[in-house]
């Protein structure tokens, strides 16, 4: 079977036993890592679950709802989903532990920050972060990643997710180490210079956020994030391009780059 790639933004439950291994391979996996000096960073998707248009729970029949495939739940065949109907009984959430939001895509140019963080990503069932259900929930898988050793997280779509949540969410709120602003016009961290701890209960785990395109006029700034950790910075390859370009139309003007 041939499975695409973004299958794996896609979650339909926090089980991390999947088709990639079980938790003691990855145990395994972590362990022989550190043995030469090698730290784990998982790739998390919190802000989403899986948008597959099928139902195997006991209102598929009712509301006509195709079965769910068994290709269609690759991590957690096992587990029960209805996502048209936001209903995921396994993992103990409903409808009110999602963004109740009229907007079904969200289309690269809207810059309402509200819109961004609190409706669905490419009609992706929108977590709400906020809910007591879903940060218990994504603490639990959290706390079980960092017992096995992984090191820190590379938090997916960070972007659509509010800053005082992901906080919240690592505990960050009580954490004194806080990682260098490299250059101030950029506000983006790098890992120069930034020595990051083991993870224990005193020592927060490395997070590298997915920030893409800012919009600091509408309020969507790296700022917001990079107070927390590490950030992509997409716009690293256009800025480059610039001063390459300005740093030839300048030695073709016979001037002296700066």
């Amino acid at each position: 079977i041939s499975y695409p790639w973004w299958e794996r933004y896609q979650p339909i439950s926090y089980n991390l036993t999947s088709r990639s291994g079980d938790v003691e391979a990855l145990r395994r996996a972590v362990e022989k890592c550190a043995d030469v000096g090698i730290q784990i960073i998982a790739d998390v998707v919190l802000n989403n679950l899986a948008a597959f248009q099928c139902c195997d729970t006991d209102a598929a029949d009712h509301f006509r709802i195709v079965p769910c495939r068994p290709e269609q739940k690759i991590y957690d065949p096992k587990a029960r989903t209805c996502s048209p109907l936001l209903s995921y009984p396994d993992l103990n959430l409903t409808g009110n532990d999602f963004h109740d939001c009229s907007m079904d895509y969200i289309p690269p140019s809207d810059i309402d920050p509200v819109k961004i963080k609190d409706c669905s990503l490419l009609g992706l069932p929108d977590l709400k972060t906020a809910s007591p259900n879903v940060r218990s929930l994504q603490r639990r898988v959290i706390r079980e990643l960092l017992e096995l050793g992984i090191s820190g997280f590379r938090v997916d779509a960070a972007k659509h997710m509010w800053d005082e949540d992901l906080e919240e969410l690592f505990g960050l709120n009580d954490c004194t180490l806080k990682a260098p602003v490299v250059r101030a016009d950029i506000v983006a961290r790098t890992s120069a210079g930034v020595s990051f701890p083991p993870c224990t209960d005193k020592a927060r785990p490395r997070l590298l956020l997915e920030v893409s395109d800012p919009r600091p006029k509408a309020g969507l700034r790296y700022t917001d994030y990079s107070r927390l950790g590490q950030v992509t910075f997409f716009d690293w390859s256009e800025r480059i391009t610039g001063l390459t370009l300005c740093h030839r139309t300048r030695l073709a003007q016979g001037q002296h780059p700066s």
